[in-house]
């Protein structure tokens, strides 16, 4: 087994080599399970009805609400 990263915390999709499958909304907090998230797609809350884009930026994942 490989040591930790000393406190480093990386994202998901740099980890697994997937992208991530779910998003906090920035409006409610929720968290909303989707298929897996790509650059520039458009994303629903499912408990507010905020629509956000997907930006990924260096395997961080950011939500500009539209």
């Amino acid at each position: 087994m490989s040591g930790a990263h000393g406190g480093h915390d990386e994202p998901e999709e740099d980890r697994d080599g997937k992208a991530p499958s779910e998003f906090d909304c920035p409006s409610c907090n929720a968290n909303n399970p989707s298929e897996p998230l790509r650059d520039k797609q458009e994303v629903l809350c499912l408990y507010c009805g905020s629509t956000f884009e997907v930006r990924l930026h260096g395997g961080r994942v950011r939500l500009k609400e539209l």
